[in-house]
């Protein structure tokens, strides 16, 4: 999933800008300049030790961002 949205969001600048493409070696979008593009937006995590999500007990809201 998170390549097919790297890949709409790589065309769509592309689109835009016409002059965009990835370094091999490094596996980096960068422009038309050389320099790397960074795309980044919010990870929200409910993490409280252990870190470990229950496989066998009951589920709870905390186990999910969504309702």
């Amino acid at each position: 999933m998170k390549s097919f949205v790297l890949a709409v969001i790589t065309a769509f600048v592309a689109a835009q800008t016409g002059k965009i493409s990835v370094d091999p070696s490094t596996r980096s979008i960068v422009d038309e300049h050389g320099r790397a593009i960074l795309f980044h937006g919010v990870n929200a995590v409910y993490k409280v030790p252990p870190f470990i999500p229950t496989i066998n007990g009951p589920w709870t809201p905390n186990d999910s961002l969504n309702a």
